[in-house]
C-alpha cells in the first residue's frame, strides 16, 4: 500500500480518522498518531520514523492546525523530503510554504468528494498509480449502494492503464456487486469501458458483463 502521513491538530482527530478510513479504500494507509503509536512507544522517535518512511504527506488545514506545536513542524520535514504534498483544506487554506501546493477541498459532511479529490491527486503520479489503480479496483468492488457505486465507477473512468487483470477485476466487481450491477451510473461507465477494452479481456468476460447490462 502507499504510505502517507496525516499531519493534524489533536482537535480534529476525530475528522483525520474518517479520512484515514476511506483512504485504505484505495490502496493508500495513512498513518495516524492517536491511533498508531502504542502507549509504550517513545512517541517523537515513532513520528519521525513515519515522516521519513511516507510517500505522500497530507496536512489537513483546518483553523486548529496552525495552534498545533507539532504540525508546522511536520510539514517543514515533509518537505525538506521532497515527498508527494497533498494539502487537504476544510476551514482553512494552507499557509507558508504549504501555500505553493495544490489544496484538495474536503467538506466533512460530504466525505467522498474530498477523498476523491486526493486520491485523484496521488494518482497523477505514475510511480503511484498501478497501486492506486488497484486501490480503485478494490474500492469499486465493494460498494455498498447505488450512489457508491456510481462515484466509484466514474472514479474508475477517470484513469487509464489498467492491466488486462485489473480490467477483469473492474468487470466482476460490476457483475458480482448488486449494488454496482444495479447502479444506473455504474452501468454507463462499464458499458463504456467494455467498448473500450473489449479486445484486452476474454470473450467469456465481455458476454458476463454484456448480460448483466440487459
Amino acid at each position: 500500500m502507499i504510505r502517507a502521513f496525516l499531519s493534524y491538530s489533536s482537535l480534529d482527530k476525530e475528522l483525520a480518522g474518517r479520512i484515514k478510513a476511506n483512504l485504505v479504500e484505495y490502496g493508500i494507509n495513512a498513518f495516524l498518531a492517536h491511533e498508531d503509536i502504542r502507549p509504550s512507544s517513545k512517541w517523537q522517535r515513532t513520528i519521525v520514523s513515519n515522516l521519513r518512511r511516507c510517500e505522500v504527506f497530507i496536512p489537513i488545514i483546518t483553523k486548529n492546525f496552525a495552534k498545533s506545536s507539532w504540525t508546522d513542524q511536520e510539514a517543514g520535514f515533509a518537505m525538506c523530503r521532497k515527498v508527494l504534498v497533498i494539502p487537504v483544506s476544510v476551514d482553512a487554506i494552507p499557509y507558508g510554504f504549504l501555500n505553493v501546493y495544490q489544496a484538495a477541498k474536503l467538506d466533512p459532511d460530504h466525505l467522498d468528494a474530498g477523498i476523491h479529490r486526493i486520491v485523484l491527486a496521488v494518482c497523477r503520479r505514475s510511480r503511484f498509480r498501478p497501486r492506486v489503480l488497484d486501490g480503485l479496483v478494490s474500492a469499486f468492488a465493494t460498494s455498498e449502494s447505488f450512489e457508491q457505486g456510481k462515484m466509484n465507477a466514474q472514479t474508475l473512468e477517470e484513469f487509464d492503464g489498467y492491466s488486462p487483470k485489473q480490467l477483469k477485476a473492474i468487470f466482476a466487481a460490476f457483475v458480482d456487486n448488486y449494488e454496482n450491477r444495479s447502479s444506473f451510473g455504474a452501468q454507463r461507465v462499464i458499458r463504456r469501458l467494455l467498448n473500450a477494452h473489449a479486445s484486452d479481456v476474454s470473450a467469456a468476460t465481455a458476454r458476463r458483463v454484456k448480460n448483466a447490462l440487459q
